[in-house]
């Protein structure tokens, strides 16, 4: 029987064993052996020594009889008693049948949604033009984009990578993690912006979008693998392009968290101390990072950060921080003026927000001072009505005299009642 139709490709590690059997079968019959001469007449057998009888001491102990309470039961019937273990052994095999069709099912609806997720990228990847060595940013057909999905804000594209889509942004950060580009439903959902963010992003002090962890290597795979050093160092260009604006980004570090933590979507600072903390917060959870990240970080005004999912110890979030090379000292793309306006412009914000807050604090401060003089006087003059009033008390005639007499004077501008040491006015 041939072993082979067709011819074996070289990677098989069977094909030495599968050559020897062929050679093996193909060698010549061999030739018949000559007929050997008549053995000699043996010589007769010498008489057997005689059998010594058996020692009792050295013989073997008979087997003890079995335990009655575990005996098998007598097979009456005539049939076979192995019945029983073949119906189990049927039933397993029926299981371990039906767990592999339905492992297959699920193998082969996941090729399919992969196979969809691709084609969906594929289509999604005509309405962009990349340059082949990715040092000029993506040029976008942003009307047929727009015409497809008005939910689109930039394109995302990382050189050297798959990661090449189109960012969309929706009311809630819900939407886009299971539907497509053109809006049908896809496990594979889009790329979007975080539903916080001013839209179409870069306008923020951080600005956060999001994209699927897929086992087949798209989307955001890729920016997960980053973890390692290595594959970070390989990356050295980041392109957000929205319709108005290009912005080359490089990579700061990548960090993980878990998903509780919340801290992670600050958008907006109030102070650059605060901003600075955050990202030295972060940069302390990093898994790689800049050589000169430390430099870096007191001079980078706006940070642009992917996230995805990783699996590590449970279900947690990987995040790559991005930077404008215009903010980064030591790059052929840094802005030295743009940096220091930017500079000029923080601190005349916070100088403007401190006395603005200074004033607040004054004005709280006026406004309680106000309150504290207006409780005192209530308060005196609460103390005065009660002394009148213990005042009339003391005055009022004992039972049975009779009231004391009203003197009624005419005044000019109005009638004056005196009764007692009390005085009314009427007409003033």
């Amino acid at each position: 029987m041939a072993k082979h139709m067709a011819p074996v490709p070289d990677s098989w590690s069977d094909d030495a064993a599968d050559v020897e059997q062929t050679q093996v079968s193909a060698e010549p019959a061999p030739e018949p052996a000559p007929e050997p001469d008549p053995a000699p007449e043996p010589d007769p057998a010498p008489e057997p020594d005689p059998v010594p009888e058996p020692d009792p001491a050295s013989a073997p102990e008979p087997a003890p009889d079995p335990d009655p309470a575990v005996q098998t039961p007598a097979n009456t019937d005539g049939k076979k008693p192995a019945k029983r273990s073949n119906l189990v052994s049927n039933l397993l095999i029926v299981v371990g049948v039906a767990l592999l069709v339905v492992a297959g099912v699920i193998f082969f609806n996941n090729q399919r949604n992969y196979q969809k997720i691709d084609e969906e990228n594929e289509r999604v990847a005509e309405y962009v033009k990349l340059t082949d060595d990715g040092e000029q940013p993506p040029t976008v057909d942003w009307e047929a984009l727009k015409a497809m999905n008005s939910d689109v804000v930039g394109w995302l594209q990382v050189p050297g990578t798959v990661v090449n889509y189109p960012v969309f942004q929706s009311g809630d950060n819900d939407y886009y993690l299971s539907h497509a580009p053109d809006k049908s439903e896809s496990i594979g959902g889009s790329v979007f912006l975080d539903a916080e963010n001013t839209k179409p992003g870069m306008v923020d002090t951080q600005s956060i979008v999001y994209g699927h962890h897929m086992r087949n290597g798209s989307q955001f795979k890729q920016i997960a693998d980053m973890e390692n050093q290595e594959l970070f160092d390989g990356v050295k260009t980041v392109w957000y392009v929205t319709e108005n604006q290009p912005y080359e980004l490089a990579p700061l570090f990548v960090y993980y968290t878990n998903e509780e933590d919340t801290d992670v979507r600050q958008f907006s600072f109030d102070k650059d101390a605060d901003f600075r903390a955050y990202l030295k917060k972060y940069l302390g959870e990093a898994r790689a990072k800049r050589s000169d990240i430390d430099q870096v970080l007191g001079s980078v005004r706006h940070i642009f950060t992917l996230s995805t999912c990783n699996y590590e110890d449970g279900y947690g979030r990987t995040l790559l921080v991005c930077a404008p090379k215009s903010e980064i000292p030591g790059m052929e793309e840094y802005d030295a003026a743009a940096a220091q306006k930017a500079a000029d412009e923080q601190a005349a914000k916070e100088k403007a927000e401190q006395e603005k807050q200074r004033a607040e604090e004054l004005a709280e401060q006026k406004r309680l001072e106000q309150e504290r003089l207006a409780q005192e006087d209530q308060e005196r003059l609460d103390a005065e009505r009660a002394a009148q009033e213990d005042a009339a008390g003391t005055m009022q005639p004992s039972d049975g005299a009779a009231p004391a007499a009203q003197t009624i004077t005419q005044t000019e501008g109005g009638m004056q009642e005196e009764e007692g040491s009390s005085t009314v006015v009427e007409g003033a």
